[in-house]
């Protein structure tokens, strides 16, 4: 991490030791962490749709399926063909009990697919 961290530093506007540095932070478990670094790469990159759902899949491991749902809207706005987010985010429904847009994103996924 130390050299990673050292990396962004000399390479501020570059996302990849920031990807980097947040992957080693999931691996051991540390989610805040990792959301922070995430957060940093959304500063860099707003219009990187794999960040906004790499933040949504981190808050919704953390069950703040609120933030998760956020998330995975940025994403879906930025990348409407990806039918993943579309079920990422119906899950992330679902746990909210929102059977309503759980349904209505689900449904979505099996339109597109």
């Amino acid at each position: 991490l130390e050299y990673l961290t050292k990396a962004s530093v000399l390479s501020p506007n570059s996302t990849k030791p920031l990807q980097l540095k947040a992957i080693s932070y999931v691996q051991t478990g540390a989610l805040d962490k990792a959301i922070e670094v995430y957060q940093k790469c959304v500063q860099i990159e707003p219009g990187n749709s794999g960040f906004w759902k790499l933040l949504g899949d981190l808050y919704y491991e953390k069950e703040d399926f609120e933030k998760a749902t956020q998330n995975y809207e940025k994403a879906i706005k930025l990348s409407p063909n990806q039918l993943g987010l579309y079920v990422a985010i119906g899950e992330a429904f679902l746990e909210k009990k929102d059977y309503a847009k759980s349904r209505t994103y689900f449904q979505e996924a099996i339109q597109r697919g």
